[in-house]
């Protein structure tokens, strides 16, 4: 009786919303979700599911990577119930099967793909068993939300369902060894020509063999713990990956990728490293569930990542870069500094990495800045950086530690002053780095630019 009342009430709920959004902009609302759940706990195990269900997970990359395999699995015809836009905890989960069932509980689509916190495990794996489990990563998370990868690896291992087939990233030596009685499929990326064989990040969580505790040795790292490791002690090693990124060509952006002897060569949809490990983690998987190759390129051919993670745009005689850096997050902020500072020409650098939306229950713990390698930037071809916000101080302290010249930093409360202190040199790139709820602001930076632009050419 409480899961026919809840499914009602929900129902509802779902249909008052979608009125309200055409005189209101309403995106992805968990409502409905939490008010089924409220009347009836174990909603998520009483209502309907399609016949595969898809769960995506990990540190970083799940959302881009549920992105794509929503938008490809619909290009290919399916008919596809996703999260992509709502919430990634049960609520929003249960607010996804509800858009894809009937009042009487009858199930209409085909496939659905779940964006799940890696916390979330405990309050949906219970009642969701996926038929696949796609991970991007484990790596250290805001000390607040995730305390430790180890601790999420602990939660994950306990909670997914034994079933469960995973698609797993065969370069971290922490999400690869989950569930190690499922069965698995494993994509990773070969070594390229620049990849480091020495650790120069502050934060690697996978240095000691997780077998005898001896210091491990790597053929290549990618960025943190993300390479192929071995341990000169005991003999344990990385995974080998079915799915293999042979060579990656970012002139011609082209990822060949090698699976059983046979090459595919796939557009490079972002040649931001943690974003070709996203797409070839992607292509493993519809591969895995019988999408062939041609259906995949196809669908890649006119794909991007969302602008809400990555935007370009050229205004006047410089290029603007805006790339989601998740502030708290030492090892993705990281990643995000390498990729600035291996790019080519001349930069400015804008910070906007303070997070807002948790302000309010927010942590004064600030140590994810030491954590995080703003050495990277202390490039002759940055110059000048640009902090904004209440915070600006602590990482001014946080950066004169890492060498930058404090000539080169230039702290300023606001968007506008940010703005008005660009030098904005003709041939000059300009990074804007910022967080996950800063998208408003950063496109009040870029209409800022281009408005100083428009005057200084009037």
């Amino acid at each position: 009786m409480r899961f026919v009342l809840a499914m009602a009430m929900a129902k509802l709920a779902a249909f008052a919303l979608k009125i309200a959004s055409k005189f209101t902009p309403l995106k992805g609302s968990e409502f409905p979700g939490a008010l089924a759940l409220k009347i009836c706990p174990d909603f998520l195990g009483k209502v309907a599911k399609p016949e595969t269900v898809i769960a995506v997970t990990g540190t970083n990359g799940k959302t881009t990577m549920t992105n794509m395999v929503s938008d490809l699995l619909r290009k290919s015809g399916k008919h596809v119930i996703s999260n992509t836009y709502g919430s990634n905890l049960n609520t929003g989960i249960a607010t996804c099967f509800l858009s894809g069932v009937t009042l009487f509980n009858k199930e209409k689509a085909e496939v659905a793909v779940l964006e799940i916190d890696e916390r979330s495990c405990i309050r949906v794996y219970p009642y969701v068993t996926p038929t696949y489990l796609l991970c991007s990563n484990l790596s250290r998370d805001s000390i607040m939300r995730n305390a430790h990868p180890y601790y999420i690896y602990d939660m994950l291992n306990k909670y997914i369902p034994d079933s469960t087939t995973l698609i797993l990233n065969a370069d971290d030596l922490i999400s690869s060894r989950l569930k190690e009685n499922n069965p698995r499929v494993y994509y990773g990326i070969d070594q390229q020509e620049g990849d480091a064989t020495e650790d120069d990040n502050i934060v690697n969580d996978a240095r000691l063999c997780p077998k005898c505790y001896s210091r491990l040795k790597f053929k290549y790292m990618k960025y943190n713990q993300i390479g192929k490791a071995y341990c000169e002690n005991c003999g344990f090693a990385s995974e080998d990956a079915e799915y293999r990124g042979e060579s990656l060509d970012y002139t011609t952006r082209k990822i060949t990728l090698i699976h059983d002897g046979v090459k595919e060569v796939y557009p490079m949809i972002s040649d931001t490293i943690f974003n070709i490990y996203n797409e070839i983690g992607v292509i493993t998987l519809l591969e895995t569930m019988g999408m062939t190759y041609e259906e995949i390129r196809s669908g890649l051919d006119s794909m991007q990542v969302v602008q809400s993670r990555y935007k370009t745009e050229e205004i006047g005689k410089v290029k603007a870069i805006a790339i989601m850096t998740k502030g708290m997050i030492a090892p993705a902020c990281s990643a995000v500094m390498d990729y600035v500072r291996k790019q080519p020409g001349e930069k400015e650098v804008i910070l906007y990495l303070e997070d807002q939306h948790e302000a309010a229950h927010g942590s004064e713990n600030i140590t994810w800045l030491y954590d995080t390698d703003f050495e990277y930037l202390n490039q002759k071809e940055i110059s000048d950086i640009i902090v904004i916000g209440a915070r600006r101080y602590d990482f001014y302290l946080r950066m004169l530690l890492g060498g930058i010249p404090k000539e080169k930093i230039r702290l300023v409360a606001t968007v506008k002053e940010a703005v008005a202190a660009l030098e904005m040199k003709e041939n000059t790139s300009v990074y804007i780095l910022h967080d996950l709820y800063a998208i408003k602001d950063r496109d009040e930076i870029l209409r800022g630019m281009k408005e100083r632009t428009k005057g200084e050419t009037a």
